[in-house]
């Protein structure tokens, strides 16, 4: 939604001239744009109060000019983000059974992304990464590098303890048996220090 309202809060060309009824044809491809999902949230809005039937002609074309406007806040209102509920979700995502390590990474930055951490986000992330895996190896490696370990100093630990993984990159299914063999390379070299 937030990235149509610019596109659409331009006027086509030419229209500063014209009478003042282009808005709700805007209304009408922004709404269009949305798609059926989009339009469906749309009519499930509560309609705007409108103006009492003995309205003068001036009013009504007055009123004309405002849908558009109307539709743009209402659709924001709705899809304001609530960022309470945005931590919430944040706060409540661990790994999934046979979810890769980096698959939760990427899902954590996602959700970091609508929680408005600021300065922080870094600090949350890996707060959030090494109480969410699944691994208890790797979650005691991660604990073990103290207050100074930064998310991506977390992921970097697990690319470099994943045997599976020499590059660094993840494979999108792993499974269970991938992460118990993690753990257990993070335990046999964990024993040979």
């Amino acid at each position: 939604m937030a990235s149509l309202l610019p596109t659409f809060s331009k006027l086509p060309p030419g229209t500063r001239r014209r009478r003042p009824y282009h808005r709700p044809a805007v209304k009408l491809s922004l709404l269009h744009c949305l798609s059926t999902e989009g339009q469906r949230i749309f009519d499930a809005l509560p309609a705007p109060t409108t103006q009492q039937s003995g309205a003068t002609e001036a009013a009504k074309a007055d009123d004309a000019v405002k849908v558009y406007d109307t539709t743009v806040e209402a659709l924001a209102h709705h899809f304001t983000v609530n960022v309470r509920a945005e931590r919430h979700r944040f706060r409540e995502r661990h790994q999934l059974p046979g979810e890769s390590i980096a698959d939760l990474a990427l899902a954590l930055r996602e959700l970091a992304a609508c929680c408005n951490f600021d300065t922080v986000a870094d600090e949350n992330l890996a707060e959030r990464f090494v109480a969410g895996v699944l691994c208890p190896r790797l979650r005691e490696k991660l604990l073990l590098e103290g207050d100074s370990v930064t998310f991506d100093r977390a992921v970097e630990i697990w690319q470099l303890r994943d045997p599976s993984n020499p590059r660094g990159t993840s494979s999108r299914k792993a499974s269970a048996a991938h992460l118990a063999a993690t753990c257990g390379e993070l335990a046999r070299s964990r024993r040979s220090k």
